[in-house]
C-alpha cells in the first residue's frame, strides 16, 4: 500500500541529501518546481510514470520510495546488477540512503 507520509519524507530526504533544489529535481524528472513542492507538502502525488522516474533518478526501488519497504535496493532489475558480485552487493546494501544514515559517515 502507498504510504503518503513515508513518500513525502523519503522524497524530501533524497532530494536534500543529494543537494538538489526542487527546480533541479523537477528538471531531471520533467516537471516544474511547484510540482515537486506540491509532492513534498502532500498537496498532490506524482503520476506513476513520474514516480518511476524519481526512483530511477535516485537509484532506489519504488517499494522504498512509496513506503512499501525499508530496503532501498529491494526489487532492483537484474540488469542493473550485472557484474556485481555478492560482496559488492552487500556493500551496496549497507550504503547510507537517508538523513539518519548520513550521521554515521
Amino acid at each position: 500500500m502507498f504510504n503518503k507520509v513515508v513518500f513525502i519524507a523519503r522524497l524530501k530526504e533524497l532530494r536534500t541529501g543529494h543537494n538538489l533544489t526542487m527546480k533541479r529535481l523537477g528538471e531531471h524528472v520533467g516537471v516544474i518546481k511547484q510540482a515537486v513542492g506540491n509532492w513534498e507538502t502532500g498537496e498532490r502525488v506524482p503520476t506513476l510514470e513520474t514516480t518511476v522516474a524519481i526512483a530511477d533518478f535516485f537509484g532506489v526501488s519504488l517499494d522504498f520510495l512509496t513506503g512499501r519497504s525499508d530496503d532501498p535496493w529491494l526489487h532492483k532489475p537484474a540488469s542493473m546488477l550485472q557484474g556485481v558480485d555478492q560482496h559488492d552487493l552487500e556493500l551496496l546494501r549497507r550504503m547510507p540512503v537517508g538523513e539518519d544514515d548520513q550521521e554515521r559517515r
